[in-house]
C-alpha cells in the first residue's frame, strides 16, 4: 500500500513518515500535494489542522482523481474530528499511535472507491474497465464487499430515512396498513 502525506508540517511529515515505515507501509511525504492531487497512492493522509475550513473542498479535489485515493484527516485542533467528518474523511487524531494509523490507512485503501456514488468508482470497485457496461456492472455488483456499498451509503443516510410530520398525518388519516404502521412507530 502506497501511502502519501499531503500537508506542510515537516516536523510532523517526517514523524509519521518513520512511524507508518515502521509498519511497513509505502510513505512518502510531499508538502505541496494537497493544493494539485494526482492519482499515484492508495491513501493519501491530509491535515485537518492546516485546512482547517477548507478541508471539505481538498477532500473532494482528492475524490475526482482518478482513481480516487482513500482519505485520512489527522488533526489535534478542537473541531478537526467535526471537520473531518464534514469532509467526510475517516479521522485520525495525531497523537495516535502508528498502528492505529495503519489500521485506518488499511481501512480507507479497502474503501477508497467508497467515496462517492458515481458509475466511475464502482467500475473501479469492481475492478472492470472505464468502459464496461452496466449490465456487467450490475452481475459484479452481487458479489462486491458488502462493506463497499454500506461505506458509500453511510454518508447520505439522512437523505434516505428521516422522520416527517407526514407520517403523522397519515397514521390519522388511517391511511396506513397495519404493516406499515408498525414500521413508521415512533421510537
Amino acid at each position: 500500500m502506497k501511502v502519501l502525506l499531503a500537508f506542510g508540517d515537516v516536523a510532523l511529515g517526517v514523524q509519521l513518515q518513520e512511524a507508518l515505515e515502521a509498519q511497513r507501509l509505502t510513505v512518502r511525504w510531499d508538502g505541496k500535494a494537497a493544493a494539485a492531487p494526482q492519482a499515484t497512492d492508495d491513501v493519501v493522509i491530509l491535515d485537518a489542522d492546516e485546512h482547517r475550513g477548507a478541508l471539505a473542498q481538498v477532500a473532494d479535489a482528492w475524490r475526482a482523481v482518478d482513481p480516487a485515493p482513500g482519505l485520512i484527516a489527522i488533526g489535534a485542533s478542537a473541531g478537526a474530528a467535526e471537520d473531518a467528518a464534514a469532509a467526510r474523511c475517516a479521522f485520525t487524531p495525531t497523537t495516535a499511535p502508528a498502528s492505529e494509523l495503519a489500521s485506518a490507512c488499511a481501512a480507507a485503501a479497502r474503501l477508497r472507491f467508497a467515496a462517492a456514488m458515481t458509475p466511475g468508482l464502482a467500475r473501479r470497485a469492481l475492478g472492470l474497465s472505464r468502459d464496461a457496461p452496466d449490465s456487467l456492472v450490475m452481475q459484479a455488483a452481487r458479489a462486491i464487499d458488502i462493506e463497499i456499498p454500506r461505506a458509500a451509503l453511510a454518508w447520505h443516510a439522512h437523505h434516505y430515512v428521516c422522520a416527517t410530520d407526514g407520517v403523522a398525518e397519515l397514521r390519522e388519516a388511517r391511511a396506513l396498513i397495519v404493516p406499515e404502521i408498525e414500521l413508521t412507530k415512533p421510537l
